[in-house]
């Protein structure tokens, strides 16, 4: 016959082995979904579709006479679109952000000094995908190009884009 001790160990061991089976998926978990009640009077948000940029489009950044670029959109998601810079060989992302396109490209004349010297920089586009218009600007990326002390901006500028043809299909 067994000590009390030894009784005492068994028991106890059985039943840590028995509350351990018993609990695995008995407790709710912190990490599992639980169901809540809502209310009837409840609804959800409309939610419109995000809208898209795909194939060519004539592209204008100034005032009437400025000569058209043409830039070509290919989707690449919700909010998303490759741009090939037709004549500049560039290439960008499009993103939809805050109910407007943008495109930011680096380039290493993004702005030019008072002497014709090219300033490295960004040209930002901004655009609204209802009325495809927007606008242009540039920004340099030092601190203080052309010997100025600050920074040096350009002022914005109208964007125009308008739609020049049929979507591009797969390459």
């Amino acid at each position: 016959m067994a000590s009390g001790g030894a009784l005492t160990a068994r028991v106890a061991a059985m039943a840590i082995i028995l509350l351990t089976t018993a609990s695995c998926g008995g407790l709710p978990s912190k990490s599992r979904a639980h169901r809540t009640s809502t209310s009837a009077s409840q609804t959800t948000a409309y939610q419109a579709p995000v809208p898209q940029m795909n194939g060519p489009y004539k592209v204008v950044t100034g005032g009437p006479g400025t000569p058209p670029v043409t830039w070509v959109f290919a989707p690449c998601g919700d909010g998303c679109a490759d741009v090939e810079m037709e004549g500049s060989r560039q290439r960008a992302i499009a993103r939809y952000v805050k109910m407007n396109w943008i495109v930011d490209v680096h380039s290493p004349d993004a702005l030019e000094c008072g002497d014709g010297t090219p300033v490295p920089g960004t040209a930002h586009y901004s655009w609204n995908p209802d009325t495809l218009e927007g606008r242009y600007w540039s920004t340099a990326d030092s601190d203080s190009p052309c010997g100025y002390g600050q920074s040096l901006d350009t002022y914005p500028v109208p964007l125009k884009l308008t739609w020049a043809g049929p979507p591009r299909t797969g390459t």
